[in-house]
């Protein structure tokens, strides 16, 4: 008996089986509401791979494919970067059954329990199995957590905190918001350790590791020498108005759709009919492209993945020349034949990246549109 609880109770046996549950459930569902083939056409082009707001992923994504690719030339390319996603989000699992363990001293059942339902839940099994950014970024900002929540602290934990943020901030520019946690933190074990100077390490290391990559990849990485160029780069969508929105009555419904990623998928809010409310909540990443893909087919073939192909009108769409500005392609999308008169017009293309021009990268000829 015992060596089966020790067994059942090590972070590696939880590890290693919700790996293999990633690995086997990968998915090729790659939607509008996310940037996966944007990802997947950076690797391929190896262009802008050090994005400011998720700096390490693609360049780690781009050496993780051609390492794998290697190995096994025959695979796709999607799958061999989805396993990536695999990787940390098993160890972001692996994690989380400690904290049942070791933080809440849950039984060993409970604590499988509650972690299956930790991975399979909408949020971390989907970012967990797909060409995304999130898995890396919640790893680390996990396995931060877990050192924050730790009762006493000594050198080690706070070292493990300054490395876990600093990558946690590399691979999501987002998981800034956690300093003030960790302050808190270093404050609230003033009893175990010297608060100021605990403080001045973690500021003093943070700009070191993370300032100092943010330097290095915009200079070297992306060709930003002067600061005026360097900024801009640095500063990506936050100089949109996509990025910042002023508070509105709408805030706490943007914030509580932003929540119900991690339990509601897209896609169950499109199979819902909801779609038109959340898209008029969101100004990027809707479901609007999806919505107007099916508008004028049949309600029966909403879903009907080979009829929605059959109506494409392929030689008509690929790209030959893609536009020297943009880097990822987002053709029109022509009917062979008109569906219905509404869909007999042409509509100009709006995108969120205002250097994109709608007359640039639509072709000419009939399209449907909203």
């Amino acid at each position: 008996m015992r060596s089966r609880s020790g067994l059942f109770d090590a972070s590696v046996t939880v590890y290693f089986l919700f790996l293999l549950v990633f690995l086997i459930s990968r998915t090729s569902n790659f939607t509008s509401p996310h940037d996966s083939m944007a990802y997947l056409e950076m690797l391929r082009t190896k262009n802008h791979l050090w994005h400011p707001h998720h700096l390490l992923y693609h360049e780690l994504s781009y050496y993780w494919l051609h390492l794998w690719k290697g190995i096994f030339p025959r695979v796709d390319d999607y799958l061999l970067v989805e396993s990536l996603s695999c990787v940390f989000g098993a160890g972001t699992i692996a994690i989380v059954f400690r904290f049942f363990r070791n933080r809440f001293d849950l039984p060993l059942l409970t604590s499988w329990v509650a972690a299956g339902i930790v991975a399979f839940s909408y949020g971390v099994w989907f970012y967990s199995i797909n060409v995304e950014v999130y898995a890396p970024s919640i790893f680390f900002t996990i396995a931060c957590l877990y050192q924050l929540t730790k009762k006493e602290w000594e050198a080690k934990a706070v070292w493990l905190t300054v490395i876990f943020h600093s990558l946690a901030i590399l691979f999501h520019q987002m998981n800034i918001l956690m300093a003030p946690v960790v302050i808190y933190k270093i404050f609230e074990q003033r009893k175990n350790i010297f608060v100021f100077k605990t403080i001045f390490w973690y500021a003093f290391s943070g700009i070191v590791l993370v300032g100092g990559t943010y330097l290095l990849a915009g200079r070297v990485g992306e060709g930003h020498y002067d600061f005026k160029s360097w900024m801009r780069w640095l500063e990506g969508y936050t100089a949109t108005n996509e990025y910042w929105r002023p508070l509105t009555l709408k805030t706490p419904f943007l914030a509580a759709t932003g929540f119900g990623h991690a339990i509601i998928g897209g896609h169950f809010i499109f199979n819902m009919g909801l779609d038109k409310l959340f898209g008029s909540l969101l100004r990027a990443h809707s479901l609007s492209d999806e919505y107007f893909l099916v508008k004028d087919m049949p309600k029966s073939k909403h879903r009907d993945l080979d009829f929605i192909v059959g109506q494409i009108d392929w030689p008509a769409n690929p790209e030959s020349a893609p536009h020297p500005e943009q880097h990822y392609e987002n053709p029109c999308v022509k009917a062979p034949r008109p569906l219905s008169r509404s869909s007999a017009r042409r509509q100009s293309a709006k995108f969120q990246r205002p250097r994109f021009h709608g007359e640039d990268l639509w072709r000419p000829g009939t399209c449907w549109g909203p």
